[in-house]
């Protein structure tokens, strides 16, 4: 171990017994490092290049970029930083063969002790020395160096008044230097602006120039810091600096408190090689995307229930997010997938319908038919009290028990984020999505929507070219409503005309935030109470208004009291459309709701904020917001349950199918040879006559032909005989 300041002659010192070593040992071979060791070529060969000039025996070597070898002996040097530009060379370096001294220059860099480990348990040639040599600038008491060797092994030195700590450790020999042990060789300039620095600035010479180790880093803008707790009750930020592998990505919570002076600063990530995934797994938040919920069961509600009253974290915000969308260009790309067939009508009815389908998806009701949709269910949870741990076991659990409900949860990374955040804003009329993709060297926020798509707010909406979204509250609420009933605020049958048809792209989002101040429940129990005893009061028995709300706290204080908590929420509603059939869709928007018992307002000058607190994790930054706004509600955890917009339609088979339309919407591919679980693959179709039973096993039967499977249909009567000559097939008639 050599420590010493600048100007001590360290390296050089090093560097020349090298050069001597390698001309007096046969079949030597050394690794001489820096940890930042960019081209050796133009910076340390140039060095050894000098000392071995020095020595008088340059013909002796020869030299190439990265490896200086004796001619003789064949001793040889191998020059490598750890890390490159292509990353961490520990474990190539590792296997060099042969290696019998390990040399690493301004070892101070040297960040990693088990990249040092690693190497340095790789110098075990047999009968020759092992050595290694560690040369550096001493930094603070919190370098592993420090740790390993000097912390609980040093005796104490003085050099010009000030004590440095010489190692006493078993595993090394420590040699320390100076300037003075240098001070022939150093320039009288030089020597003028050490002896500057020891007049103004005694601690700086110390360290720098001989080589005292420091309490804390150097360069820290706050010196008289200490570990502590932080304090969760002050407002706080976020300051993230991206790293890109190698370096480190960094996240750190900051918190001020003016009156008492104190910064908090708390060190939430510090990583190398963290993909976008896992940045967002560590961080605060997570994103999922569910099945849609089909049918209901009392004991889905109960599970519900209970996640609300016992597991939901305190201080957090769990949004509920459904987008019927008209991205269906994914369900459509399945559905061509495997029509493999080339026939003439075939290929015709597969371009029909494409060209049918995407009118439906786009014409947003114009079409004089149904909209298509594809339901799309978005889950987010984001808090700032808890730690990144808790949140990884949170979502476990949350995934978990939407597993227990089939809705089958997975995980929106960055792309993911991207696509929604670009469907939920751009307001593009395409069925395919059309945003960004990620590009891992930029901050992801850079990324999320397209530039040049201009977005004009107005006072009634936003709009951005033909397309027009607007935003609701609720007014007021159904007296009785349940989970069971969420279906119905997709349109009932969704057929052109029909008052619950909405002919736009909607949105509904749920949130539900654990914000509550301490002793809520029991407030409200309080005042409860007191009503309760006014009720009963003589005087009041008249009073019919009095003994209906003593009736209702009855029945508040009764689920307080059995463990309900006390939680505030938000229901916004969303819907986008071209400028032409906006006041259709909202007539018809607003009929849907009144007819199930809600009252919604467009919420006029607070378009923008609505529609940015729809996005995912991003209703907390506009709790304050909507609560201004009167769009901050406070309920008990069990009536939250009834307003989960986890409805939908079925998705269909993950294959190329019959490609079919549900009552709200839904497109879908169903295959009758996909199993979804045990049993054969025999189908039964019932219905009256009429509904258009030949016409779906004719459906059927075109796309098995498309997919080149052969068909039988046995009918009684010619319902298929058109079709059979049409695709070239054989009739076959059965008489008595």
């Amino acid at each position: 171990m050599i420590t010493g300041g600048r100007g001590s002659a360290k390296s050089f010192t090093v560097g020349l017994w090298a050069c001597n070593m390698l001309l007096a040992n046969p079949s030597w071979k050394m690794l001489y490092t820096r940890y930042t060791l960019t081209s050796a070529n133009i910076s340390v060969i140039p060095e050894f290049r000098e000392k071995i000039d020095l020595l008088g025996v340059g013909d002796e070597f020869n030299m190439t970029n990265a490896l200086i070898s004796h001619k003789v002996t064949k001793s040889e040097i191998i020059f490598s930083g750890i890390k490159t530009s292509s990353g961490n060379q520990t474990a190539k370096l590792k296997s060099i063969p042969g290696l019998n001294v390990f040399i690493v220059d301004e070892a101070e860099e040297f960040v990693s002790e088990k990249d040092f480990d690693t190497i340095d348990e790789s110098i075990r040639m047999p009968d020759i020395p092992n050595i290694v040599i560690l040369v550096m600038n001493p930094q603070d008491v919190e370098h592993w160096i420090w740790k390993r060797w000097f912390e609980k092994s040093h005796k104490m030195e003085t050099i010009e008044g000030q004590m440095i700590p010489i190692s006493t450790h078993e595993d090394i020999t420590h040699i320390h230097t100076t300037y003075f042990d240098n001070y022939g060789n150093l320039s009288y300039d030089y020597i003028l602006k050490i002896n500057a620095i020891k007049e103004q600035s005694p601690e700086a010479y110390a360290h720098r120039f001989l080589g005292k180790w420091l309490d804390k880093k150097q360069g820290v803008i706050f010196p008289n810091w200490v570990e502590g707790e932080f304090d969760k009750s002050l407002p706080f930020a976020y300051g993230l600096d991206f790293g890109f592998y190698p370096d480190p990505l960094a996240l750190v919570k900051v918190a001020v408190d003016k009156g008492a002076k104190k910064i908090y600063v708390q060190e939430v990530i510090y990583k190398q090689s963290l993909s976008y995934e896992a940045v967002i797994e560590q961080m605060n938040h997570f994103v999922l995307e569910a099945l849609p919920l089909v049918g209901i069961v009392e004991k889905v509600i109960k599970n519900l229930q209970h996640f609300f009253d016992k597991e939901m974290p305190e201080k957090s915000f769990l949004q509920f997010t459904l987008i019927a969308s008209h991205k269906v260009g994914h369900i459509l790309n399945l559905w061509q997938k495997m029509r493999i067939v080339d026939d003439q009508l075939l290929n015709r009815i597969t371009q029909d319908r494409l060209k049918y389908m995407k009118t439906l998806a786009e014409d947003y009701g114009n079409s004089g038919l149904k909209t298509v949709r594809n339901y799309r269910i978005i889950i987010s949870f984001n808090s700032m009290q808890i730690s990144a741990e808790q949140i990884v076991n949170f979502k476990r659990q949350l995934c978990k028990k939407l597993e227990l409900l089939s809705l089958e949860p997975l995980t929106v990374h960055a792309q993911g984020l991207m696509d929604l955040a670009d469907e939920m804003m751009t307001q593009e009329n395409d069925i395919n999505q059309r945003s960004n993709k990620l590009n891992p060297l930029m901050p992801l926020n850079e990324q999320i929507l397209k530039p040049g798509k201009d977005l004009e707010v107005r006072e009634q909406e936003i709009r951005a070219g033909k397309a027009i979204t607007r935003t609701y509250g609720v007014a007021e609420y159904p007296e009785y409503w349940s989970l069971v009933d969420m279906i119905r605020l997709l349109g009932d049958k969704g057929d052109k005309g029909s008052p619950s048809s909405i002919p736009a792209r909607f949105i509904i989002n749920f949130t539900v935030a654990s914000d509550m101040p301490k002793g809520s429940s029991e407030r409200l129990i309080a005042r409860g109470e007191q009503v309760r005893k006014s009720a009963e009061q003589f005087l009041a028995r008249f009073d019919g208004n009095l003994k209906r709300e003593a009736a209702e706290w009855a029945e508040v204080i009764d689920d307080l009291k059995e463990g309900r908590r006390v939680l505030s929420f938000n229901f916004t509603v969303s819907i986008t459309a071209p400028a032409a059939v906006m006041e259709d869709a909202e007539a018809a928007l607003i009929s849907l709701y009144n007819m199930n018992g809600f009252e919604l307002m467009r919420m006029d000058k607070f378009h923008l904020p609505l529609q940015l607190a729809l996005m995912p994790m991003q209703a907390s930054y506009y709790w304050q917001a909507l609560r201004f706004i009167k769009q901050r509600m406070i309920s008990l955890s069990k009536k939250l349950t009834a307003k989960l917009p986890f409805h939908g339609e079925w998705q269909g088979n993950p294959v190329s199918g019959v490609l079919l339309q549900a009552p709200q919407g839904q497109l879908f591919n169903w295959n009758p040879f996909y199993k979804i679980a045990g049993g054969n693959y025999n189908v039964q179709i019932y219905g009256p006559s009429g509904v258009g039973k030949s016409v779906l096993i004719q459906e059927m039967a075109t796309t098995m032909l498309s997919h080149n499977v052969r068909m039988f249909i046995l009918d009684i009567g010619k319902s298929y005989e058109n079709i059979c000559k049409l695709l070239g097939g054989e009739f076959i008639r059965f008489v008595s």
